[in-house]
């Protein structure tokens, strides 16, 4: 594969995140982004397909011009030294860390999360979610990070697997079939919490 000059290097000490399709990389040359490029090359047709459901995904938000608070911001396409990657925000903490996934926080330090205000943050991610209809592929407490604030409560923020995975194309999915979708999501999401780290969550509406 030729490189041009002008492409992104993506060195390992700025790696910051596996996917199930693809590496996340901090951004060498702005810290508030990263990078996600195909974890295998050439890719696998199937790695290929769940990026362009992601795009898609995306692109209907951005003609919606939906509130990105609780979405990472997708930037568009860029040239890396190991090929095509998409830019994303990269969410940060108030001191400037990036972001630790829900998982990390359930899995590693639960003792740390305030019970009350994970429960306030699930019911505002889930009422985001309905509101701006944004369809996943699946929810995960690894897909999405626990972002703490200045002056202001903790938040989660999804930052991967967006996308619709049926055969239906998103543009042609009404809003009452992606309620449906979201809530149906929703359901097996609060039964992982349940299941793997004991959280037991129960919102309806």
């Amino acid at each position: 594969m030729t490189v041009s000059p002008a492409a992104v290097e993506l060195q390992e000490p700025l790696l910051i995140g596996r996917g199930t399709h693809r590496l996340c990389y901090q951004h060498p040359r702005d810290n508030s982004r990263c990078i996600k490029v195909l974890s295998r090359r050439p890719p696998r047709r199937d790695q290929l397909r769940a990026v362009q459901r992601e795009l898609d995904m995306y692109r209907r938000l951005q003609q919606r011009q939906i509130d990105w608070s609780m979405l990472a911001r997708y930037h568009g396409p860029v040239e890396t030294t190991r090929g095509e990657g998409q830019v994303y925000e990269l969410i940060r903490d108030v001191d400037g860390q990036v972001a630790r996934t829900l998982e990390d926080w359930l899995r590693d330090t639960p003792e740390a999360l305030d019970k009350a205000a994970l429960l306030t943050a699930l019911r505002q991610l889930r009422r985001y979610l309905m509101h701006y209809r944004v369809i996943t592929t699946t929810l995960h407490a690894r897909n999405m990070v626990w972002q703490r604030r200045e002056d202001a409560p903790p938040r989660l923020v999804v930052i991967d697997d967006i996308g619709n995975a049926d055969f239906i194309p998103v543009r042609q999915i009404l809003p009452f079939m992606a309620h449906n979708k979201i809530r149906r999501k929703w359901q097996r999401f609060e039964r992982r919490l349940r299941d793997e780290f004991s959280v037991d969550v129960k919102i309806r509406g």
